[in-house]
């Protein structure tokens, strides 16, 4: 018997797939307007391969309404100048971001799966990785087949 067929066997007995699974990649953005034409939202992308998060790319923007007005948080773990430390613990996925310049406070991000959902916590994200009048959202959950984020801000 050949040598990929008795693989094959073994883990279809034990359970494990032979073939890798595909990527799913989850995405949705939000936004809210303002009356003075000014809004506010978010854009998140997720990417799990074998049920474990691989990439992570979100953002947060703020615009007046006015010309030159908006501001940006970003991040975007394909990137090359981050520094990117995944582990997993009590089914949160928690991911440090450091940067080049080790001067820059690091973001700490956790992301939990709930049901169809995941649940982002921006709470540490650094708002070095925002220009100036940007902020993060306290948290973003994304669903699966749903293309609208539900976001929840700090109350000011």
């Amino acid at each position: 018997m050949p040598k990929w067929l008795q693989q094959f066997i073994v883990a279809s007995l034990l359970g494990l797939s032979a073939f890798p699974v595909a990527a799913e990649d989850l995405q949705c953005k939000y936004e809210q307007r303002f009356k003075d034409g000014g809004s506010k939202g978010a854009d998140v992308k997720l990417t799990i391969v074998n049920g474990k998060i691989e990439k992570l790319v979100v953002y947060s923007f703020v615009a007046s309404g006015k010309e030159g007005g908006g501001y940006v948080c970003g991040i975007d773990t394909s990137e090359n100048d981050l520094k990117l430390e995944w582990s997993t613990t009590n089914k949160k996925t928690i991911l440090e971001v450091a940067y080049d310049d080790s001067s820059l406070a690091k973001s700490v991000i956790e992301i939990e799966p709930i049901g169809n959902t995941y649940k982002i916590n921006l709470e540490r994200a650094s708002h070095e990785a925002c220009g100036f009048g940007a902020e993060w959202p306290l948290y973003v959950v994304i669903e699966k087949g749903n293309q609208k984020c539900r976001v929840t801000y700090k109350r000011y």
